[in-house]
Order: C-alpha cells, then structure tokens, then sequence
C-alpha cells in the first residue's frame, strides 16, 4: 500500500476536504475561529459527492475543515505532557494511530471505533488539567487537517476504514487517566464536572421512554446511567422513579430511592448515555430525530423544569417571556398537516415543501428540462392537486408564445412581467401574502430566471429574498429557482454557481449543470449534479435532448429523455476519448517506437502532441489497466522493477 505523508498530503482547506472526503471521512465546513459548523450537521451526514466539496470551498476557501466523528474515536493531546501521556498508554496498551494531526499545541490521533466498544467525547481545560486528554467519538466535530494550524505528521492509510481500532481496554485506559483517583481515594463528583442542563435532561428522558423497565437487569442499567450522567441528583431520581412507575412490577417511589442510593457516580460505573442510546437504538428508536427534538425545543421553550410533587417533567410557565407568542410547542400537529413527508417531483431532482436551485449557462437547457419535467410528473398524476406557477421572466415575445401553448395543455399557470398587470417590483408582496395563504402547501412556484427577481451579486437582497422564501416553504410551499453559473469553472472543471452564497446556503437543495460533449452530434446532453440536499433526493440524473435547429420547442420538448447511467458511463467515455484523441494517439505511436517505459513514454508522446509532460502522465495512467472496455494499455514489471507498457490486444 502506497503511504502518504505530511508532505504531500494537501495543506489547503479546499483540497484537504476533497482527499479527507475520498479518504471516507464525513466532512463539514467550520466558521473559522468560532469553531462551529456552518450549517445544519444533516447537510453533511450522508455521503457527499466531491462536486459538493469542491463547490463549498471555491465559494468559501477561508472556511476550516472537520470531520463529524461517527464510528471514528479520536483523541486530542493539547499539550506536552497530554502527548506524553498518549504516547505512553497507546505502548502500554499496544495500539498505533496511523493517522497523525500536528496541531499547534499538540496531536490528534485517529482511530475506527468498533460498535461492540463503548465510549464518549470528554473535553478539559488545558489551563488547569494539562495532561488530560480530549476525545472525540459518536456524533462530535474534530477541527481536520487543512484547517489552521492542523498538518498530517502521518498517514499509512488510503482509506479511513483502514485506521487501527480501538480496544474497550485502550478506551477506558483513556477515560481512566482523564479521571484519576483523588489523594482521598475517591473520584472528584461528578457534580462538579458534569452539570446538569434541561437539554440534557429531556434527551434522557425521550430515550428511556424507548426502553421497558420490566426487566430486571435493563432496570438497573437504566437506573445506573441516569445516575452517572445527572450527578445523582434529584432530577436525576425523579427522572428515574416516573419511568420506573411505567413497569408492572413498579412497587413505590421508596423502593427507587433505595436503589438509587445505592449506585455510584465513578469510573466503575460503566453505564453512561451511550448505554441508553444503545439500547433506546435496540427498540427502534430513532436517535437523530430525538436528539435533533430536544434541540429545537430549547431554542423555543426558555427552560425545563423537574415537578417533585408528581412523576412528570413539565415546562416552567413564564408568560412574561416575549418568545412565548411565538411558540409552536403544541402546533406539532398543524405542521405535520402542513409538511408533504419527502414527496419527489421532477425526476427526483426536488421535493415538495422545499426550496430548490438548479444553477446552468445560458442556453444549457435547463428551461427546456423544467418545462419537460413538469409535463412529465403532470401525465403520470404526480402533481395531481398542486397549482404550479411559472413566473417566466427572462422571454421574448415568441418565447413566451410557445411555452405558454405547451403549458395551458397541462395546467400551468404562467406569469410574465408587463401582462395582465404583473410587476416583477410586486413579487416580494406577493411571496409574503402566498406565505400566508391557507393553500401555499399546495403552491408550487417556479422562478425563471432568479436574477430577474434578485441581484444575486448582494448578500443582503439574497438574503432578504432567501427569508421570503423559507416563509412561504415553512407553511409547505415549493420553489424551484433557475439560476445561473460563473462564466469561469472551478478548479475541478466544474460549474460555480453565480453570485454570493446565499442563495445556496438559505436553500434546501441544489444542483448545477453541466453539458458534457455527446458522442452524437443530434444530441446534447444536460447533466445534473446535487451540490447540496436535504431529503432523498437524487445525487445525479442526466438527459439527453434534440440538437437541432429546425424543429419546433414542443418537438424540442418531446425530445428530452432520460440518460441511463449505464449509458452515461458509456456517453462519458466515448466524450472522453474523443477529447484525449491527441494524447492518446501519441502514446500509442510512443509505445509502437519503443519508448515503453513510463518516464519515456511520456517525454516523447508530450513531445508529439505538444502539452507538458506532467498531463501525459496524467494521461498514461488514466487509460492503465486490464479492462478493454475502459483501458487502452497496461504494463509489466521487468528488470529493476521498471514498469514497460504495452498496448491492450497486442
């Protein structure tokens, strides 16, 4: 296996992201300094296609990058002796990170958590507990190379599943030296180290109440993580005494402080939160939505409170709170009416109750394949129920003619600045009115082109508009933005999105694209690409439509067909061999003179075809291997472990 290193392991933040994310990892953007992400975790939790990478960071290179630890346990010695430390249990216990992290006080050390070993993140001041160390397991951020200050001091891995795993030995090892007995022989409590927050607390409770206290040994369980993560405090108790009352085999609230006494809130006790999350998990619960729940109601509800006169927990009322107007604590029901679950239209490429922007050059198609797309959902009933609105704002008079035939057939209504009274000016009154209307989850609304209702070159009307349109999505309406790309690519050969970010950070979904060379010169074809999503939407879909000047727009309409990706592999390599046809025929006359060896070949198929020797290089490797369908040539390993090459079917 090839070994990478600190020095050619990538330093800047865009490609770090790009090789961590090839490399398996779970990437996500962080607000520098600050620490935290820049958007919602969800966005990131998924597998995440490099165009989003690429995209995020061409249009962010200042952000850091980290990585979301899920079945990752990483440590972060922030000192001397912290590194000290860690070098020496990792001998003690035999383990070897092989994926090191220089940081500017000291190390990250990277490791596979396995899902039969328990751990959880722990953090310590530095200034006061110097040689503790921080851990990062389950669902936590660790600050990755790339970002400032973080270099690869070690990398014998191409993949992340290729990191050493980690022990339940080595990990409690871990938790032991950052938790060690006091002159005294006992722990430092708990109460002092692990506050109690109403968060927390309501975490709790929402996973035990997935869990039966009818047995025994699960009861006690139960019993001794409550204690450990609560202090052993009241609240703690009551928490554990009103899910008990649930069992039948409940004798008194007595009885639960008898065995609540008798637990121990130390390193001896192994049942932690992840105890609870294991088995809330083992009875079906979805412990995403419940943590994700308990955060959205503590940015509402001012506090949680424990009543100790009743087996409840119940929100405190504070009616002079002037957040509480504005509470949606009990409207759960409302918004479910309002929500269309994760109905896909228009091939998979948005979804109902969601803002979408698909962003294309001048003439890519990507009118053409909206108004085919919608013709599509509207003859199999996939829209049945729905008013779609197509606000066509960017058409010449004969333009505007043509689509509005295509689309009386189906229902569409079309509105065009300058007819029957419609101001383009009057569009944000409007969009605040539609967010108001008991119908808007039934509203589906189609912007064309976003530049014609915003200067997406201007944070702030992007940002005025973006809240506009989240508005009108929260009460279940849909928007579809047709938008436009740089006139130059990104690094990677990929279309930028035009203007700030956002319109792309305050969407729920986007895509952009791209019109790669058909091998069929009646044809063109429009490929999309998801740079952003929420949902179930689709990563990739491409179509291929009529390239031709003599036919009609609705011909041209019913031209579009959907590009299977079998074929779009096939379509893409034939593009692509057609694009290298220089190149390769320069190697393969290379090959033929004798220049076989690779640096050879190279300098001389360069020298024929008139580009540097580093893209022939390039070149040579991309059509390497065994596989006629895909590759051209191979080589074989002779005298002194040269490699010559030779072409495929000689």
């Amino acid at each position: 296996m090839q070994q990478l290193n600190f020095i050619n392991f990538p330093r800047s933040k865009a490609k770090a992201a790009r090789r961590l994310n090839i490399m398996g990892a779970k990437v996500i953007p962080i607000i520098p300094e600050e620490k935290r992400p820049t958007g919602p975790w969800s966005d990131w939790m998924g597998e995440t296609p490099s165009e989003v990478i690429s995209t995020h960071w061409e249009m962010n290179p200042n952000h850091d990058v980290g990585i979301i630890t899920l079945g990752l346990y990483v440590m972060d010695a922030d000192s001397e002796q912290a590194v000290t430390a860690l070098h020496r249990i990792e001998a003690e216990c035999g383990m070897e990170s092989l994926f090191i992290v220089k940081t500017r006080k000291g190390e990250h050390h990277y490791y596979q958590l396995p899902e039969d070993v328990e751990a959880k993140s722990q953090s310590f001041s530095t200034a006061s507990l110097p040689e503790n160390i921080d851990v990062r397991a389950n669902k936590a951020i660790i600050i990755a190379p790339g970002s400032t200050n973080k270099t690869v001091i070690r990398c014998d891995i191409n993949s992340f599943d290729e990191l050493t795993p980690v022990t339940q030995e080595f990990v409690d090892a871990i938790k032991q030296h950052n938790s060690p007995m006091s002159a005294s022989g006992e722990t430092p409590s708990r109460r002092e180290t692990l506050p109690t927050n109403s968060e927390h607390l309501l975490f709790i409770q929402k996973l035990v109440a997935n869990i039966s206290p009818e047995h025994y040994e699960r009861w006690i369980g139960v019993g001794m993580a409550i204690h450990n993560e609560t202090a052993g405090s009241d609240q703690g108790l009551q928490l554990y005494d009103c899910w008990s009352s649930s069992g039948s085999t409940y004798k008194g609230r007595a009885e639960i402080e008898h065995k609540w006494n008798s637990f121990k809130s130390d390193t001896s006790n192994s049942m932690t939160l992840g105890s609870l999350i294991h088995w809330a998990r083992e009875a079906g619960a979805d412990i995403d939505s419940i943590r994700d729940s308990c955060v959205e109601q503590f940015t509402i509800v001012p506090r949680l409170v424990i009543n100790t006169d009743a087996n409840e927990i119940a929100v405190e009322e504070e009616s002079d709170v002037p957040l509480r107007k504005f509470s949606l604590l009990g409207q759960s029901s409302d918004l479910a009416r309002l929500s269309a679950g994760s109905k896909l239209i228009f091939n998979g490429l948005a979804q109902i109750g969601q803002a979408t922007v698909w962003y294309a050059s001048p003439n890519s198609g990507k009118t053409l394949c909206t108004i085919s797309f919608v013709n599509d959902d509207h003859n199999s009933g996939n829209l049945r129920g729905y008013e779609i609105y197509y606000l066509n704002m960017d058409d010449s008079a004969k333009g505007l003619a043509e689509k509005a035939e295509l689309l009386e057939d189906i229902g569409v209504h079309m509105i065009a600045h300058g007819h029957r009274g419609f101001d383009i000016a009057d569009f944000p009154t409007l969009l605040d009115q539609l967010a108001q209307h008991r119908a808007a989850r039934k509203i589906i609304l189609i912007l064309d082109t976003l530049t014609k209702f915003v200067d997406t070159m201007k944070a702030s009307a992007c940002r005025e508009i973006s809240q506009q349109i989240r508005a009108f999505v929260s009460k279940g309406g849909t928007v579809l933005a047709l938008a436009h790309t740089n006139k130059q690519r990104g690094d990677d050969g990929n279309p930028v999105p035009e203007g700030t970010m956002n319109i792309l950070n305050n969407f729920d979904c986007s895509y952009t694209i791209d019109t790669p060379p058909s091998p069929n010169a009646n044809k063109r074809l429009a490929l999309f690409k998801n740079i952003k999503r929420r949902g179930n939407v689709v990563l990739e879909f491409a179509v291929e439509y009529a390239n031709q000047s003599d036919i009609s727009y609705s011909q041209l309409v019913a031209s579009v067909t959907e590009v299977p990706p079998d074929n779009l592999d096939r379509i893409r390599h034939e593009a692509e061999l057609e694009s290298d046809d220089t190149g390769i025929q320069a190697i393969l006359s290379a090959i033929e003179s004798g220049a076989t060896t690779k640096i050879a070949l190279a300098k001389q198929a360069a020298a024929a075809a008139g580009v540097g020797k580093n893209t022939m290089l390039l070149l040579i490797e991309k059509y390497t291997g065994s596989d006629p369908g895909v590759h051209l040539w191979n080589f074989e390993v002779k005298k002194h472990g040269a490699k010559h090459f030779y072409v495929l079917g000689e």
